[in-house]
């Protein structure tokens, strides 16, 4: 295997590991707010309730996230796909003189950077919410402890 080979190689197994740790991070999120509404059925409204529901909302949130990180890898690797065409002459739309050839590059690869960055983002932002919403309820368990401490 040549140096280029194993480059491209190693480049499929981390995007592997980056959809694997993606979907993982989408079944925690879900499975914890499954877990909060398990948790709270049947109990009585109260302000403290409020903290759990930021957890949900929270959770909610990195799920939208996830999603929005595996919606804009697609766009970025169908980018990629168009630019590669447009590259070789293959583009079903492919410029017929090399202005709007290098043009269509231009945007194309543009377009490619937008959509990789904006998975990026989401990206980050699906673990800090997926943490922050943990947070936010084990700060409502230790509400519940002290309100059943006192309550006793």
């Amino acid at each position: 295997m040549d140096r280029r080979e194993e480059l491209l190689e190693v480049k499929r197994r981390h995007r592997e590991e980056q959809h694997k740790y993606t979907y993982f991070l989408l079944a925690v999120s879900a499975a914890a707010i499954a877990f909060a509404i398990k948790t709270t059925t049947g109990m009585k409204l109260s302000w403290s309730m409020s903290v759990v529901g930021i957890a949900v909302f929270l959770w909610g949130l990195s799920f939208w996230f996830g999603c929005r990180n595996r919606q804009r890898t697609t766009m970025t690797l169908y980018s990629s796909i168009g630019l590669i065409q447009l590259e070789n002459g293959t583009h079903p739309d492919q410029p017929n003189n090399s202005i709007e050839k290098a043009e269509a590059i231009k945007i194309v690869s543009n377009a490619e950077k937008l959509h990789s960055d904006e998975a990026g983002k989401c990206g980050h932002l699906q673990l800090r919410t997926l943490v922050a919403g943990g947070i936010a309820y084990c700060l409502w368990h230790i509400l519940e402890l002290i309100k059943n401490t006192n309550a006793t």
